[in-house]
């Protein structure tokens, strides 16, 4: 496992150290105006450096409101979080599963179907994610560490680059290098998760992946 720089510690963070990118505690589920952007450490020696586009977070989201604080989180979460494999698990529904290095696990999360015809999904479609992960919380039910895991974090916040950003070349280039043994560990890790999860996803709003299935409301908002 790579290392990377500490930036700083803000806000009583615990400075992390290895790929992933740390965070403070997670927001709320509940959509709040007066969000405060928790504050990253550091920045993952595979940053994906990818640019957020807000037309496509906002096609995604087109009844929420986004405020600066939310957009700037989003922001600094794709250009200096950790940049891993992700693939096609179902385009019906449309499940895509992120595997994260640190957790040696797969997320499962759902996306509206429309994106299928939109990107031309097929099962099995390569996509790249970008990891973030809270400090010290509890174990969420959705995740099943495997043996390769680091030992430093029990959940993680994925967004899924290719579906909020245009940095077509820069998502290119990353798929390009992630290995073979990583694109394997991802297929081989997502039909079991599949089968435990039973229908149940985590939601593609980026303030909340971090949120596990059995703990969703309804109040966090749907993407369409």
């Amino acid at each position: 496992m790579r290392r990377f720089n500490v930036l700083a510690v803000c806000l009583g963070l615990l400075a992390a150290v290895g790929t992933a990118v740390a965070t403070a505690d997670p927001p709320t589920q509940k959509s709040n105006p007066n969000f405060v952007q928790p504050k990253l450490v550091g920045r993952a020696s595979d940053a994906g450096g990818f640019a957020l586009s807000e037309a496509k977070l906002k096609e995604l989201f087109p009844d929420y409101q986004w405020n600066e604080r939310e957009l700037a989180y989003i922001k600094d979460h794709l250009e200096r979080g950790d940049s891993r494999a992700a693939i096609v698990a179902s385009v019906k529904p449309l499940v895509v599963s992120a595997y994260s290095d640190e957790l040696d696990a797969v997320i499962l999360i759902a996306f509206p179907e429309r994106l299928v015809e939109k990107y031309s999904l097929h099962d099995g479609d390569q996509l790249i994610v970008s990891w973030t992960y809270p400090r010290a919380q509890g174990v969420p039910g959705d995740i099943v560490q495997g043996e390769r895991n680091l030992g430093r974090y029990n959940n993680g916040q994925p967004l899924i680059a290719d579906f909020i950003s245009d940095s077509a070349d820069a998502l290119k280039a990353r798929k390009s290098v992630v290995t073979d043994k990583e694109w394997e560990r991802v297929k081989a890790l997502t039909p079991p998760a599949m089968k435990r999860a039973d229908g149940k996803y985590r939601s593609a709003f980026p303030l909340y992946s971090h949120v596990p299935p059995e703990l969703l409301t309804k109040d966090i908002p749907t993407a369409q």
